[in-house]
């Protein structure tokens, strides 16, 4: 937990953005899952029962997609953009803390030794700012969005159902009664 706190922590001044970034992809990235669905259910609805409302209805989901598949690579761009440049002052802060040393630390350790470590450092955090933990929390988010899909999916379908047994019974009900 310690570790967590310090990894988050070198993050600086970019950390509202960073998450900001994060969460705003990830939001737009579960909702173009329940539109997928939403958008494949309701046209096979509209194919069912023959309702043109439906169909509209569909295709202007539709349109909402194509508009938020335009604008996911720019998040994902300012994402990168963001990184890398928490990278670059990290580095510059390593690199002057490392110029505040004293000269046994150098003797001790071998500068270019020191240095090459803090550079691979910086890098593995990078991977780790960009891909690890938009690829964690994306998991998450597509598992709540995957759950949410099905319980939308479910209670539309129950209350089609429901209508449709209704109709089925009042029918039914009609036709004995002209027997």
């Amino acid at each position: 937990m310690k570790d967590t706190r310090r990894f988050l922590q070198y993050i600086g001044k970019y950390r509202f953005y960073y998450w900001l970034i994060l969460i705003i992809t990830l939001i737009t990235e579960s909702a173009l899952q329940v539109l997928y669905s939403y958008v494949t259910k309701q046209t096979i609805n509209a194919i069912e029962f023959q309702d043109m409302q439906m169909f509209r209805t569909a295709v202007i989901v539709c349109i909402i997609i194509v508009i938020c598949k335009c604008l996911f690579p720019y998040l994902r761009y300012f994402h990168i953009h963001l990184v890398r440049r928490m990278v670059y002052e990290l580095k510059l802060r390593l690199f002057a803390k490392l110029l505040d040393m004293n000269m046994k630390f150098y003797d001790d350790t071998h500068s270019a030794e020191a240095m090459r470590t803090l550079n691979m450092d910086a890098d593995s955090l990078k991977t780790a700012w960009f891909s690890h933990v938009y690829w964690v929390s994306g998991k998450l988010v597509l598992v709540i969005s995957s759950v949410v899909t099905m319980f939308f999916l479910q209670s539309d379908s129950d209350i089609h159902c429901a209508d449709n047994q209704c109709a089925y019974c009042i029918c039914v009900h009609q036709d004995k009664q002209f027997y």
